[in-house]
């Protein structure tokens, strides 16, 4: 495939055709290109392009993407067009995980499978998210733009449940919640105790681990570590030992049950994976 662009700097092409040129590229998005001013290297007549991450996203370069982003450190917060752009490719992403929770909010019930907790399988954001955010923020450091915009965009998310014909006992189910109160309470413990020193890293947790969803006595919570002014950031204490938007995309694989991966955990069979599970997986939206 043609290279069309890579981290901040949108490629630059040139053709007296150029939507139709991007066209097979990018799928359709090309109408919807950008034009730039011609310099004077430029070609008489030459239209340029400018292929931005966001089109390349829109246009199915998902990892690519997020990939280019997150290696651009944390100056994605620094730089005002990265930064904007980086921002409208995460809330995009968030709003296709969070109508993919909601299809899985329908979806797996049909399967036979029992969620725990009906009423909070998606639970929207508060209305004063972002004075949470801000309020965590400075207390702790930024958190992982993926981060911020599930807060914002999603909400939270627990999907804890079971099905009584399937063997699995550790499926995991995706369960998201950042609570502002909860984590700079935990953090001012941990550094009244000595456990921490202010400005040390801090794990806020989001979700207990696998077997704490099976009610088996099990280790520390899922969690992102911060400060972090990336794009994204790793999940510490899951299997998978992947970042925050690359654990969504697992579980999503999984119809919501990340304990389905092929990773054999604490010692249980790994088991086949249901084939109505995967049947649901495959209508959902990737990102």
């Amino acid at each position: 495939m043609q290279n069309i662009g890579t981290r901040r700097d949108a490629a630059r092409l040139v053709t007296s055709q150029c939507s139709l040129r991007l066209l097979p590229i990018l799928s359709g998005v090309g109408r919807r290109l950008s034009l730039l001013p011609r310099s004077r290297d430029d070609a008489p007549g030459a239209i340029i392009c400018r292929v931005t991450s966001l089109d390349r996203y829109l246009a199915g370069q998902h990892r690519q993407v997020w990939t280019e982003l997150l290696g651009e450190g944390p100056e994605v917060r620094n730089d005002e067009s990265l930064a904007a752009e980086a921002h409208a490719i995460a809330h995009e992403t968030m709003r296709r995980v969070r109508r993919n929770v909601e299809r899985l909010r329908s979806g797996l019930p049909q399967l036979g499978f029992i969620f725990a907790n009906p009423e909070a399988v998606l639970t929207p954001p508060s209305a004063n998210v972002i004075e949470e955010i801000i309020h965590v923020e400075r207390v702790l450091g930024p958190l992982p733009l993926s981060a911020r915009a599930f807060w914002t965009t999603v909400g939270s998310v627990d999907l804890s449940g079971t099905h009584r014909d399937w063997p699995h006992r550790l499926l995991d189910p995706l369960m998201v919640e950042f609570d502002a109160d909860y984590a700079i309470a935990t953090y001012d413990d941990m550094v009244e105790q000595g456990a921490l020193a202010a400005g040390e890293p801090f794990a806020m947790d989001f979700a207990p681990d696998d077997l704490h969803k099976a009610d088996i006595s099990g280790g520390p919570p899922y969690a992102i570590e911060v400060p972090n002014a990336r794009v994204d950031g790793l999940v510490v204490w899951e299997i998978h030992q992947t970042t925050f938007v690359n654990y969504l995309r697992t579980a999503m694989q999984f119809a919501g049950l990340g304990g389905l991966s092929p990773i054999k955990r604490h010692g249980h069979q790994v088991l086949p994976v249901p084939i109505e599970v995967l049947e649901l997986a495959s209508q959902l939206e990737s990102f």
